[in-house]
């Protein structure tokens, strides 16, 4: 099982090296930027999108090693579409002090986290930590709340992902988000993949094949495209532009010779 079943036909590595280059540029962009430190909400983005592109990286280092990965690259891309959904909820707002708003409920969810954590612990000396960190938090976004505008007030909860599909008025995407839930929940609807027929007329066997990458890669590029205009234009609030069209011409070309493969 360590070797490698199925070497990657060129078709799935020239996908995968795309989605690299395009990464490579969106940095080196965001690199060459004068940005702005005067809203917390981008860069609190920047650092979401980070953690957006490794998963991405993850899902191109597994193409370009085995066809056979694909199954599990669905969990991946399916983490960086979910913070791909949640970066551009946090900066979808035209008014930023909105999103200053919603950057407030994602720090209440980060002292909800050091809260869970602390009452669930069995070490007294971790949850201690925990519930310093905790408080330290609480503190910080008191202060912060204090000085919130009249007329302002932070978001009640961070949305489902559905819930922010709709507000950015695409919601067909949300199909490939249920799609991808799907491996990471270990459902019969991911295990079909080594799996043909039931009762009966059942095969089991590995039945990945390259067109079973096609999904997960289109994922991972829409995820990444999308959020990382966004945070370009709100972190430099105008000044720089991240132009994804002709390289959007390349990498669709890319895939529709990855979807001739027989």
């Amino acid at each position: 099982m360590n070797e490698i079943q199925q070497p990657p036909r060129p078709q799935l590595v020239r996908v995968a090296d795309l989605l690299n280059e395009g990464i490579s540029r969106y940095l080196e962009v965001r690199a060459n930027s004068r940005f702005t430190r005067r809203w917390e909400a981008p860069i609190e983005a920047s650092a979401l999108s980070a953690l957006c592109i490794r998963n991405v990286e993850t899902v191109t280092l597994l193409a370009r090693t085995d066809e056979v990965f694909a199954p599990a690259a669905w969990n991946n891309a399916r983490s960086a579409f979910e913070v791909s959904a949640r970066i551009i909820w946090l900066l979808h707002p035209g008014d930023r002090f909105e999103s200053e708003m919603r950057w407030i409920a994602l720090v209440r969810e980060y002292e909800r986290f050091h809260r869970r954590m602390a009452e669930g612990s069995t070490s007294d000396s971790i949850a201690v930590r925990h519930r310093e960190l905790r408080d330290d938090i609480g503190t910080f976004i008191a202060g912060v709340e204090q000085r919130v505008p009249k007329g302002y007030s932070p978001a009640p909860g961070i949305p489902s992902v559905e819930a922010m599909m709709k507000e950015i008025k695409n919601s067909n995407m949300y199909a490939a988000y249920v799609e991808s839930s799907q491996y990471s929940h270990g459902t019969m609807a991911a295990s079909a993949v080594y799996r043909r027929g039931l009762g009966t007329e059942l095969q089991l066997g590995e039945f990945v094949t390259a067109l079973d990458w096609i999904m997960p890669l289109r994922v991972c590029w829409l995820s990444f495209r999308e959020m990382s205009r966004l945070v370009v234009d709100r972190l430099s609030s105008g000044a720089a532009e991240l132009d994804w069209r002709d390289f959007s011409l390349s990498i669709d070309a890319a895939f529709r010779d990855l979807a001739l493969i027989v």
